[in-house]
């Protein structure tokens, strides 16, 4: 029993140093009720190095004690809790330039719709030319379209795509921590040019336009490489931005959903007929069709119950006057026009 317990204790140790505890921590035994030793790092589990993680893997070669099996499982939440939500910081050029463009181009905000567009138009590029080669890049959702849709209530525009979609790690390359060859050329650019919001689109920065408008903006995304949907969100003037699994219960089939939720100053476009215009402005040579949510009136006949009651009122002096039973009139139609929503070509 003493060989065992003496093995034990060398195993809780192991363990302790993998997870960055002091040596000193270790030797004065410092030690949980429970039994574990008590860790003075909090290193994310993501970086136990290997040969820890297999310990913790190993049950069937390893005789874990109760307290053991018990730190084991806290590794394993405290790894399920940190796979929730991950908030990380803008590189700096990143950072800047999102100043940039809020401050340079607020005269010409509209351009956000434009250069969310044609990101979309871009993402559907890319899955038509996959789906020549790999067909299952496309089951599901065939059709490739760009979706606009504008909600007063809510305050919110969003913009959706069934292009290629992006995974958690294409996520984190093009939206905050990895500033783009074109990054730094732009604001150089923006300098000399004093703000000409037609470059925005020349290097590939302008989903940042979209902070023009909005003060959070929300990006649902699925690549049709992975069955997991992932969730970006940042809000406009935040040094950071936060990544996690989607279980907002809105799934894509593939491709990706931005939602603008717009400044107080901005909600006026929040307007179908407004987008509409926009889009016919800016978006004329997009290849892909671009559906807006709209309404429009359509006719229908309806019962006239004014009329049809004074019909009636005739038909019953009538049948008075002749002392016979009156009858049922047939009822009088007009025309009427009500809003019916869906989406249209624009």
């Amino acid at each position: 029993h003493a060989g065992s317990g003496r093995f034990m204790f060398w195993q809780r140790c192991k363990m302790a140093l993998a997870r960055g505890c002091s040596r000193t921590a270790v030797a004065r035994q410092q030690v949980k009720p429970g039994g574990v030793a008590q860790l003075v790092s909090h290193r994310p589990v993501s970086s136990v190095p290997r040969a820890a993680r297999s310990l913790v893997a190993a049950p069937k070669h390893e005789p874990f004690s109760f307290a053991s099996k018990h730190l084991t499982r806290h590794i394993s939440c405290s790894a399920a809790v940190a796979a929730k939500e991950e908030t990380f910081t803008y590189q700096a050029e990143v950072d800047r330039l999102m100043d940039m463009i809020v401050n340079s181009l607020y005269s010409n905000r509209e351009v956000f719709l434009r250069e969310l567009i044609s990101n979309a138009s871009d993402a559907l590029d890319k899955v038509r030319f996959v789906g020549l080669t790999d067909a299952k890049a496309l089951a599901g959702r065939e059709q490739l379209e760009i979706l606009v849709k504008a909600d007063k209530d809510a305050k919110t525009i969003t913009i959706e795509d069934s292009g290629i979609g992006m995974t958690r790690e294409q996520l984190l390359s093009n939206l905050g921590t990895i500033a783009r060859s074109g990054t730094r050329k732009f604001m150089e650019a923006m300098k000399e040019a004093k703000g000409d919001a037609n470059l925005i689109g020349q290097f590939g920065v302008g989903f940042y336009s979209a902070f023009l408008v909005a003060d959070r903006v929300t990006v649902h995304t699925r690549s049709h490489e992975e069955d997991q949907q992932w969730l970006w969100e940042s809000n406009v003037g935040s040094h950071q931005f936060t990544i996690k699994e989607d279980d907002s219960g809105e799934r894509l089939v593939r491709g990706t959903r931005v939602v603008l939720h717009l400044k107080e100053d901005a909600q006026e476009l929040a307007d179908p007929i407004r987008l509409a215009k926009l889009i016919k402005q800016y978006s004329q040579f997009i290849q892909f069709p671009i559906k807006l949510y709209s309404s429009r009136k359509e006719a229908k006949q309806v019962v006239d119950e004014a009329a049809t009651a004074k019909r009636q009122e005739e038909a019953d002096k009538i049948a008075k006057d002749k002392e016979e039973e009156p009858i049922k009139v047939e009822p009088v139609m007009k025309t009427d026009y009500e809003d019916v929503w869906d989406w249209r070509v624009e």
